[in-house]
């Protein structure tokens, strides 16, 4: 299997805070060049406070794992 075939990909967009937690607003799975369920955490009303003061989204830091790091952290199947 080759790394394009294999390789997955999650973006997570978190606009608001409610009741002082984090709301995930939704969750785009990229893997075999689709875009799977890509509005399946959409909330059903839009009642979210943006609190960063000037409505544009957080900066996104990745976090890159090696081989090994990744084998410690998921079962093997």
């Amino acid at each position: 299997v080759g790394s394009s075939v294999s390789r997955v990909e999650h973006l997570v967009f978190d606009l608001g805070v409610r009741d002082g937690s984090p709301r995930l607003i939704t969750c785009v799975k990229t893997s075999q060049g689709f875009d799977w369920n890509q509005d399946i955490f959409l909330p059903s009303s839009s009642d979210i406070t943006i609190h960063n003061g000037i409505q544009k989204p957080e900066t996104v830091h990745e976090i890159i794992l090696t081989d090994e790091e990744s084998d410690s952290v998921f079962p093997s199947w």
